[in-house]
């Protein structure tokens, strides 16, 4: 997946994933898209992390744990 994004000021590392959190101007989005990625893969047990990339924009990493066989489906 592939998204724009400019970066983030340093003081905003901790509040980027909050609902409603937006670095856009009024009217250019709700600011949920983030919130809700962190939503969907803390679900799967997992975590998202930002970090600013060194030319510009932004790194996002997604860890998910790996997927255990279910021993009552064989």
């Amino acid at each position: 997946m592939l998204f724009f994004c400019i970066g983030f000021a340093p003081e905003n590392a901790e509040i980027i994933f909050e609902p409603f959190f937006t670095t856009k101007g009024r009217g250019a989005g709700l600011g949920l898209g983030l919130a809700i990625c962190k939503d969907i893969v803390e679900k799967y047990n997992g975590r998202i992390t930002a970090r600013n990339a060194p030319a510009g924009g932004c790194i996002f990493t997604v860890h998910l744990p790996l997927a255990q066989q279910n021993p009552h489906n064989g």
